[in-house]
């Protein structure tokens, strides 16, 4: 979750990263946030962690 700056000076809530049903231009940093606004939770909204497995060594 984000805050978006208004011309005003006021603060509106948004996302960053999208989230496992999101189209490509919500994955772009810059891209469409379609959830702006939205301030409860909810499934279509947070960050997954991701994790490279590199393999381990004995």
């Amino acid at each position: 979750m984000i805050y978006y700056q208004n011309p005003d000076g006021t603060m509106t809530p948004g996302t960053k990263g999208g989230s496992w049903n999101s189209i490509e231009k919500e994955l772009e940093i810059n891209g469409t946030d379609r959830w702006k606004g939205m301030s409860k939770p909810s499934v279509n909204i947070g960050f997954r962690m991701v994790m490279t497995y590199t393999g381990f060594s004995r």
